[in-house]
């Protein structure tokens, strides 16, 4: 049985649309019932992105606050949810300095990944090049906030 179905079994129901299973560990291969939550796409997108291999705590903690959101009919891009989870992440767990490694080597190598497909793709993109620069980050706070504050 794959995860999905031993997810739907487990709680007996079936996974909606616009919903995916997370592995919490970040291994795909650990199909454990404690390492798999439902989530919505686009927060489980940017979860993975921009904040990382995270506790199951955490992430109550960040659904939590998404899904109020939600309900209060603000709308997100996936750059600007992921800005906002990685702030509220910060804030409100207290992480060791070994779970925040892992989660930081998790996106370095994420990162890193993407960079390497693209260079394969579109053969301009070089290894050495990193994926952000600062015209990109004064682009995303223009996203997030409306302006660019000098």
């Amino acid at each position: 049985m794959n995860y999905i179905e031993i997810y739907e079994n487990y709680y007996n129901l079936k996974i909606e649309k616009g919903f995916e299973i997370h592995h919490i560990d970040g291994n795909v291969d650990n199909n454990n019932i404690e390492n798999l939550i439902c989530l919505p796409k686009k927060f489980h997108q940017c979860l993975h992105n921009w904040v990382g291999i995270i506790s199951r705590e955490s992430i109550c903690i960040l659904l939590e606050w998404y899904n109020n959101m939600i309900e209060k009919e603000y709308k997100f891009t996936h750059r600007a949810l992921g800005y906002y989870l990685v702030v509220k992440y910060k804030k409100l767990v207290k992480t060791n300095s070994e779970i925040e490694i892992k989660r930081r080597k998790y996106l370095k190598d994420l990162k890193t990944n993407q960079r390497y497909n693209l260079t394969k793709k579109s053969k301009v993109y070089h290894l050495d090049v990193s994926g952000r620069n600062i015209y990109d980050q004064k682009t995303q706070h223009i996203n997030w906030v409306g302006e660019l504050k000098q």
